[in-house]
């Protein structure tokens, strides 16, 4: 059995106990922090950046992170990674589960099991500060989408296009309602890096739509929309581009729901794009 920790001020502290292995500090030498990277928005992954803040060379074997925001905590399973002085590391996590009932405050905390060149071995726990309010945001979004869920299936399915140089294409959303009792309103879409709404002369940051979804449908909604700008980089390059940003109202939640493209709608979007701007 390795060292524990007790977070003492938001700094983890090993308390000595029977069978802990000798030459652990009494500070982990490390830090953790709560990141997100822009490769793992869309894919719904989140990362503990833990960063070797001693003097020694130290390996990390296992980490978890835990929040009052998440149904469970969420368990790194990759290879022990050694961490010279001074360097981090980003051990990334996909997001399960969320309580969205919960009302969290406190930061998260991360569990780092790690061992010390020349040194003992332990487990930690350590405060996870959340310096870009990653976790709040996500948990937000994801219990939004839940409550939407609930009443109504919404999903962006379809762009359709001519495929001529300058003509406007149309998203389509399926709008399926689940029989439950409620309503979604949809406040209005916004543009991404690479597709914006069409106001009817150009494309524009924001369009309102003020649709009500529910029971009584509609089965389907149609909008315009046209490239953000014509650049191939920015497509070549594309991460994000293609999630749809609405601002929705379910019950007492408000907020920006993403939707998401699968495989087939984002080939769509890209040809799209490259067919509107006469791209090679």
């Amino acid at each position: 059995m390795g060292a524990r920790a007790a977070i003492v001020g938001g700094v983890a502290v090993c308390a000595l106990l029977a069978g802990c292995t000798p030459g652990v500090p009494a500070e982990p030498p490390f830090t953790v922090t709560v990141v997100q990277p822009r490769t793992g928005i869309a894919m719904g992954i989140i990362a503990m950046q833990v960063k070797n803040t001693g003097e020694t060379t130290i390996d990390v074997s296992s980490a978890e992170l835990d929040s009052d925001y998440l149904g469970a905590p969420l368990v790194w399973e990759g290879d022990s990674v050694t961490l010279a002085p001074g360097r981090a590391v980003d051990l990334r996590v996909p997001l399960d589960t969320w309580d969205c009932d919960t009302d969290a405050t406190a930061d998260a905390s991360a569990t780092i099991g790690y061992s010390i060149e020349g040194g003992g071995s332990g487990t930690a726990i350590v405060s996870a500060p959340d310096p870009t309010i990653a976790l709040p945001g996500l948990w937000e979004g994801a219990c939004l989408a839940e409550g939407v869920a609930e009443v109504v299936d919404l999903r962006a399915i379809a762009l359709e296009s001519s495929g001529t140089v300058g003509a406007v294409g149309e998203l389509v959303l399926s709008t399926e309602p689940t029989g439950a009792d409620g309503t979604v309103e949809v406040h209005s879409v916004e543009s991404t890096t690479l597709l914006a709404p069409f106001d009817g002369v150009s494309g524009v940051p924001t369009v309102p739509l003020d649709l009500v979804l529910g029971a009584d449908g509609p089965p389907e909604v149609r909008i315009p929309f046209v490239p953000n700008r014509c650049d191939a980089h920015a497509l070549a390059e594309d991460k994000i581009g293609t999630r749809i940003p609405l601002q929705v109202t379910v019950g007492e939640l408000s907020g920006r729901l993403v939707l998401p493209a699968t495989d087939e709608l984002r080939a769509q979007m890209y040809a799209f794009y490259g067919d509107y701007c006469a791209l090679p």
